[in-house]
């Protein structure tokens, strides 16, 4: 008997709480887009980093090295222009939505 009476309830609050949200009117306008920033392709690429040959020299080892750290500040490069990126977009669209008289 508890058990059909939740079920009761969870029916009658579940169809309340859709016919609801049918009538309820938007706070922003289906219409209208928010506003897009492209991501780079640069900032979409995976980061490569260079691997240590099957026979170490000292020379192979320091080329290695170095050809690291290269890829290393490249792939931050591209991370950090992929998180001001998104970030740009957020601002951009906070105030799209203040321009449209809704608080984000």
């Amino acid at each position: 008997m508890t058990r059909f009476l939740f079920l009761t309830v969870a029916l009658v609050c579940a169809i309340a709480g859709s016919g609801c949200a049918i009538f309820a009117r938007p706070s922003v306008p289906i219409t209208v887009t928010p506003p897009r920033r492209e991501m780079p392709e640069s900032a979409k690429r995976p980061c490569r980093l260079p691997v240590l040959p099957d026979e170490l020299t000292v020379d192979t080892v320091e080329q290695t090295l170095v050809h690291a750290g290269v890829a290393l500040v490249k792939c931050d490069i591209a991370r950090q222009t992929a998180v001001d990126v998104h970030d740009g977009e957020h601002a951009d669209e906070d105030d799209w939505l203040r321009e449209l008289g809704v608080e984000p």
